[in-house]
């Protein structure tokens, strides 16, 4: 063989310009004998693994390549002494991440909390769908992990997924629980805190079990528009709480056809390109309404819905001349309340009232 051209023996390592295996092979062999393969295998894939194997190497600063053939893959930096170390993939297949977090209920609108301070996490959309599934994961409305703020403006900030992995800008309810969540896990001694959402920079007040947070200023009130379903034409109404609302009238919420209508809405013409929540509200008397919701992004009804709720409450205060605060009945059982200002061309000020609880801690392999 001409000198300087790599060869390789038995064991897959060689010095450039002979057979005899050195360097690397002798520390590998002896790590293996200490600590078996599959230790060493999987720390060789380490920063660590790889400064040790460098420095092994005698190669100063080798560019690392893995190239992948019947079942091995070879690592071979590219410097002063070239080598290659063929190991079996089954011993690189790195441990399942587990994924730490606390289910929680807001009024029965439920989510998964988990706490990504330290950015670890890099949760796919396919990933949060499959948390959120009802049968094959934990089931939830949807999953927020807990960041640090953007900004100075604001103590903390979330990530937030729907259930079907798509991003989600704000939720009444998931607000009062991640507020609950972050004081618990950062151990948050003021009352109140601010946080960093799509929609804007949210407030919430702690008082025992029951949170209030602020929703951002509403915007895109639009009343007593008609629109044509399969049902026939219907009166909607639509305003903007964080996210896109329409409210519905109906005599009796109980025989409202919440999925069928819900969806058909959702996806309404009227509505495009972003779509909307379509929520059937039921006057029960003076400043009290009860209201079930057809979540966007969870494709299917909800227990309950903050923005949801919100936006009826402030329909109501136009349509049915309701004086704040609104009280609202949710599908879940639990009475959420929403105060809020009346303005010439809109609504300020509005706050929503309600319960937040831990249902449960726990730890899935992703």
């Amino acid at each position: 063989m001409p000198q300087g051209e790599a060869r390789h023996g038995r064991n897959g390592i060689c010095d450039r310009g002979t057979t005899k295996p050195r360097g690397v092979l002798g520390a590998t062999r002896r790590a293996v004998a200490l600590f078996g393969a599959r230790f060493v295998a999987r720390s060789l894939q380490t920063t660590a693994g790889m400064l040790v194997a460098r420095r092994l190497a005698g190669a100063e600063n080798p560019s690392w390549q893995t190239v992948s053939d019947l079942g091995y893959t070879t690592l071979a930096p590219i410097g002063p002494n070239f080598w290659r170390l063929p190991i079996p993939d089954r011993f690189l297949q790195s441990a399942p991440m587990k994924l730490e977090f606390v289910k929680m209920s807001g009024a029965g609108n439920d989510f998964i909390l988990a706490d990504n301070r330290d950015g670890r996490l890099n949760l796919s959309r396919q990933q949060v769908a499959h948390l959120c599934h009802r049968q094959f994961g934990i089931g939830a409305d949807g999953l927020m992990l807990l960041v640090p703020s953007p900004t100075p403006a604001s103590d903390w900030a979330w990530q937030f997924w729907n259930s079907d992995g798509s991003d989600a800008e704000m939720c009444g309810n998931g607000a009062r629980c991640f507020a609950r969540y972050l004081q618990r896990q950062t151990s948050w001694a003021p009352s109140s805190v601010k946080f960093q959402t799509v929609a804007g920079i949210i407030q919430a007040d702690f008082s025992g079990d029951r949170v209030t947070v602020n929703l951002t200023a509403p915007h895109g009130l639009r009343l007593n528009e008609r629109v044509t379903t399969s049902q026939g034409a219907l009166v909607v109404h639509s305003l903007n709480t964080g996210v896109p609302h329409a409210v519905v009238f109906v005599p009796d919420a109980d025989k409202a056809m919440v999925v069928a209508l819900g969806s058909e809405l959702r996806w309404h013409e009227h509505f495009k390109p972003r779509g909307t929540n379509v929520n059937f509200a039921q006057v029960l008397g003076p400043n009290h309404i009860r209201v079930r919701t057809y979540e966007r992004g969870v494709e299917g009804e909800t227990l309950a819905c903050g923005t949801g709720v919100s936006a009826a409450a402030m329909i109501s205060s136009r349509v049915h001349h309701f004086e704040s605060p609104v009280r609202v009945q949710v599908q879940g059982g639990d009475e959420l309340e929403v105060s809020f200002k009346t303005t010439a061309d809109g609504f300020s000020d509005v706050r929503l009232n309600g319960p937040a609880t831990f249902v449960f801690d726990g730890t899935i392999e992703l």
